[in-house]
């Protein structure tokens, strides 16, 4: 299945990807997580980057000084990371099941990627995934477009994140960041042991 969407989809998107979306403002959106960052887990120095794409956001929090190693499931995509951010590592693989024998202080998952999952055993594999890889007091973020666009089954506003979000004025509304799991997991009901 992951072979036949990178070939239908992503492979022949990989070469427009950056042009198609320039004017995306990755770099503020990493300026205001670098700030949530710093205030939640200031001693954090390596970001697992999910759904990397392209490395835009790699690239970015590479320049900041963090280690990055990004997953993405197109190794089209991949390729055009690797040459982007030659200082951050890209492994291919698939958000619900990667497994890299390694833990992250942060993880993200930006860009609503979360959003390819589109059921709700699918989303319990991906946050079982992440967190595999997070550090004992490490942070998973996760951001979605707009309430519920595309996933009717999920709310993904975390009130805390969105506070944070109006008081920097940084970003768009409808742009909400999950950064509590555990609140998140137990408002959706899903299963205790995530």
């Amino acid at each position: 299945m992951a072979n036949e969407i990178e070939q239908a989809f992503y492979g022949p998107l990989a070469s427009y990807y950056d042009l198609v979306y320039r004017k995306k403002p990755y770099s503020t959106e990493v300026d205001f997580l670098e700030q949530f960052i710093k205030k939640n887990h200031s001693r954090a120095r390596t970001i697992l980057d999910v759904c990397c794409g392209t490395g835009n956001h790699a690239r970015l929090f590479a320049k900041k000084g963090y280690s990055v190693l990004g997953v993405d499931l197109s190794n089209s995509m991949l390729q055009i990371a690797r040459k982007k951010v030659p200082s951050a590592r890209f492994k291919q693989g698939d958000m619900r099941s990667f497994r890299l024998g390694k833990k992250f202080d942060v993880v993200v998952c930006l860009f609503s990627s979360i959003n390819y999952n589109l059921t709700t055993n699918d989303l319990v594999k991906t946050i079982r995934t992440f967190k595999k890889h997070i550090s004992p007091k490490g942070l998973i973020v996760f951001d979605a477009r707009g309430p519920n666009r595309g996933f009717e089954h999920v709310d993904f506003l975390d009130e805390q994140a969105a506070l944070i979000e109006k008081g920097t004025n940084k970003l768009k509304i409808g742009y909400n960041f999950v950064t509590n799991i555990s609140k998140f997991v137990k408002k959706k009901n899903l299963p205790s042991d995530l």
